[in-house]
């Protein structure tokens, strides 16, 4: 008896130390180094991703490691951009993770394009929804941006260059700019001053999102539970949703309105609902859930990654005043010979070389996505870096790591310096282009790209022709507005109490 119960004692700790070794020793994955609790729990990076850091914490890794790294029991992550290719080419096998069925659509014939898997019915659906984003349909409505730029100069002069809070302030003019081109019109937060908690409802989703995706099992088992308790009457248990939002809500009501009013030949209005509501209406393949989906993504997923590159570029910019003193005299010229509005169109800009230096370095520094884009090896298996990677394995690279690659962007990777596209080859302008993420992996690029590209450079252009932008210190914004920067990575990467000052320039008296 007492030898039964020192095995039944055993048991449990041999199991443990069975499976340890095992996974540090036998695991296919053994061989590729990586932390020792990554290798034996996926705990590990649920762990670091709940902390907020794990941007930074994979360019650490990939120091200490090198190019491959084992993130987790079945999970490894890739620094070199010529991996590129292999995992996120447009004719790539390597499928999204599991990590995105908490973002993924139930209903099996509903449309998510971040998070669908089934690559037949993405690019059905994207089809469907793909004019109403292409560069010329969205230079068709820029001129609908117009408005709420002028309403934010206006505001930001009115300020008298008082200390504000630019991440604030720019999630709201993201907000104005993305209603105002969907639906012709705007919730006007800027007047109020006040984004109505659209910000920090879409944080407290992408923080329960970035790490319940790590443990898709457990996420199964919650959804399961928390949707029998609703069924019974007991909504005990929440799931992260966006349709909660101030914004959503009255713009859903909107869209529903104009589907049901609208018909194939209707051009009442030039904005991107009617579109989508005409594509519904002439469409028999479009479901009519679909375009109200469609008007989440565009404001859920964008306003915050807009309102994020816009803090970016703004913060970096301006951090710089060599950089910045080089942007003034870029539009300045322009304007001077007649080429450039006080309300630039985007012809306008779309040629000035040191504005889009600017942006694409702030945008590589300051990815708004600061995870691994998690993919699935396919049944084939992949060599990679010299390891065996066998199928079913989880695997992507963080545009934080592979935008700080020094074999294609220098040395000085790690610095601002706008400079660095004006003054490359061809050929490595190319490298640079072909190995950015910041719109996501080439077989799953933003749809939204051009419109988010459009709306960047009008913006961040109106924005410098108007004014000098001054970046607190952080202890002078300690001492004057109580503020502590943080940077925190919950999937997107975001920038709070950054301060700034709206200086208006001479001669630029006007608003756009």
């Amino acid at each position: 008896m007492s030898n039964l119960l020192t095995f039944l004692y055993c048991s449990p700790f041999l199991s443990l130390l069975s499976y340890i070794y095992y996974q540090r020793f036998l695991h296919p994955l053994s061989k590729v180094p990586g932390p020792f609790l990554a290798s034996i729990t996926p705990l590990w990076l649920v762990y670091h991703s709940r902390a907020l850091h794990r941007h930074h914490l994979e360019i650490s890794l990939h120091k200490t490691y090198g190019p491959i790294v084992r993130l987790s029991p079945n999970e490894v992550s890739l620094s070199d951009p010529k991996n590129i290719k292999l995992v996120y080419g447009a004719s790539s096998p390597f499928v999204k993770s599991r990590w995105y069925e908490t973002i993924a659509s139930k209903d099996p014939e509903g449309m998510n394009l971040l998070g669908e898997s089934d690559m037949k019915k993405y690019h059905a659906q994207r089809r469907l929804i793909g004019p109403a984003f292409t560069t010329e349909a969205v230079k068709r409505r820029e001129g609908l941006l117009d408005k709420p730029m002028g309403k934010f100069v206006a505001k930001m002069k009115e300020e008298g260059g008082k200390p504000v809070d630019l991440v604030k302030w720019m999630n709201i003019l993201a907000l104005d700019l993305l209603t105002e081109i969907t639906f012709a019109e705007s919730m006007d937060y800027i007047s109020a001053g006040d984004d109505r908690d659209n910000a920090k409802d879409i944080d407290i989703f992408w923080q329960k999102v970035q790490w319940v995706g790590l443990v898709p099992d457990m996420w199964r088992r919650y959804t399961w539970t928390a949707e029998k308790l609703r069924n019974i009457g007991l909504p005990l248990l929440s799931e992260p949703t966006t349709h909660n939002l101030n914004v959503i809500k009255f713009y859903i009501a909107q869209l529903t309105s104009r589907a049901q009013s609208a018909t194939t030949t209707s051009e009442t209005h030039a904005d991107i609902a009617s579109d989508i509501a005409r594509f519904a209406a002439s469409h028999p393949n479009f479901k009519p859930q679909w375009a109200a989906t469609t008007i989440v993504h565009i404001i859920a997923a964008g306003f915050d990654t807009l309102g994020m590159t816009l803090s970016a570029c703004l913060g970096r910019i301006g951090r710089s005043q060599g950089c910045q003193t080089k942007l003034h005299a870029e539009l300045d010229n322009a304007r001077k010979e007649g080429q450039l509005d006080d309300s630039p169109a985007y012809e306008q800009v779309a040629n000035l070389p040191y504005l889009h230096a600017c942006l694409n370095e702030a945008m590589r520094l300051t990815t708004v996505i600061g995870v691994s884009l998690p993919r699935v090896v396919p049944t084939s298996g992949a060599v990679v870096e010299g390891h065996n990677i066998p199928a079913g394995t989880v695997i992507g690279a963080n545009p934080w790591v592979v935008h700080r690659d020094q074999g294609i962007y220098g040395e000085d990777a790690e610095d601002f310096r706008p400079e660095r596209y004006l003054e490359a080859t061809r050929e490595r302008k190319y490298e640079m282009d072909a190995h950015s993420l910041a719109f996501g992996g080439p077989s799953r690029s933003c749809p939204g790209r051009y419109l988010a590209w459009v709306t960047l450079t009008k913006a961040v252009a109106a924005i410098f022709l108007h004014f000098e932008i001054e970046v607190l210190e952080e202890a002078d914004a300690r001492r004057e507005c109580g503020a502590e920067f943080r940077e925190e990575c919950f999937f997107v990467v975001k920038w709070y109490d950054v301060w700034v000052r709206f200086k208006a320039r001479e001669g630029h008296s006007g608003t756009t």
